[in-house]
């Protein structure tokens, strides 16, 4: 069964490989780049796995690990599709949040995705509902 430590170092590592993916993605020559543009784009990746591994964290926060059959309504399928839906077709300025905001949220999100498909390959698998 994953625990905290689990949940929290796969988060990480999904989240900053993302990040630094994408930042290097948007790269047009390598080797224009500077030891500062370097660590501009480590520092967003290290930023981005730490707010994916806190989301990795957060069903067992909102819902501690008490006992084997604690997962409930947050740790369900149907809230994190619900959660999506209402983030995904609610306009970005209903939030009054920037761009980074946003980020944060999408990488939060993310990491409380990849806690529940963690969760849902044990035995005890996740509610449905």
């Amino acid at each position: 069964m994953p625990n905290r430590r689990t949940h929290t170092l796969t988060g990480f590592a999904i989240g900053a490989l993302l990040v630094l993916g994408n930042e290097i993605r948007k790269v047009d020559d390598p080797k224009t780049l500077k030891f500062k543009d370097y660590l501009t784009i480590g520092s967003k990746a290290m930023l981005g796995g730490a707010i994916t591994a806190w989301g990795a964290m957060l069903p067992d926060i909102l819902e501690p690990p008490t006992s084997p059959f604690h997962r409930k309504s947050f740790h369900s399928y149907s809230l994190m599709i619900a959660l999506a839906l209402v983030l995904s077709f609610t306009p970005q300025e209903t939030f009054s949040i920037d761009k980074f905001g946003i980020w944060s949220l999408k990488n939060v999100g993310l990491g409380y995705f990849i806690h529940l498909v963690q969760d849902s390959l044990t035995p005890m698998s996740l509610p449905l509902i």
